[in-house]
């Protein structure tokens, strides 16, 4: 039947009702259907705004791996290299990117000789998480650092050293730009101590 069709037999249908009689028409037939046709629309409009806002919004994402980053190294690491970052490029602090950084990953890194030793779920996780871009660097001791070292995963060149124990090393999408930006900013500046 074409729209056309419909649309004539829907008048048909409802001629001699009075608008009560229509309304209740309306609200028996076609109302939860509507009802559920916008919330589908809002659902889907919200998914792609979510999709769209953080991939724009990210400058960088570390993970601190097998230690705790106190509350002056998260400042640190993501309202100050955001200032940092947009303020050597004449761009207003917060109007584009943040840097973030995920929850810690508390992988034991103490008994490396025995595989078992190392959380394998965590370190799974982390893997996948590194492999789907969804982390750009890795804040990690002199240990897992040199575990990580060995996997082949990562190219040493991208190693930033904060302290004689403490490393950040990147490996995924950061930009060139990115990369020399937050190595000039972690070298020259005076990271909290631990």
């Amino acid at each position: 039947m074409k729209l056309k069709e419909k649309i004539a037999g829907l008048r048909e249908i409802t001629r001699d009702m009075t608008p009560a009689q229509k309304k209740k028409y309306f609200s028996d037939y076609y109302l939860l259907p509507l009802i559920g046709v916008v919330i589908g629309l809002l659902i889907l409009i919200s998914f792609f705004l979510d999709i769209h806002k953080s991939g724009e919004d990210t400058l960088t994402v570390g993970c601190p791996v097998n230690l705790e980053l106190t509350d002056a190294q998260i400042v640190y690491l993501c309202a100050g290299f955001d200032e940092y970052y947009y303020g050597s490029r004449d761009i207003k602090y917060g109007s584009e990117g943040l840097s973030l950084v995920t929850d810690s990953e508390f992988i034991d890194f103490t008994k490396l000789d025995e595989l078992t030793q190392v959380n394998t779920e965590k370190l799974g996780i982390l893997e996948t998480q590194i492999a789907a871009g969804e982390i750009d660097y890795l804040y990690t001791d002199k240990t897992s650092y040199d575990f990580f070292m060995k996997t082949d995963l990562f190219d040493d060149s991208k190693t930033i050293k904060v302290s004689s124990n403490y490393i950040i090393f990147t490996y995924n999408s950061l930009s060139d730009d990115i990369m020399k930006a937050l190595t000039e900013y972690i070298e020259a500046g005076d990271f909290p101590s631990e």
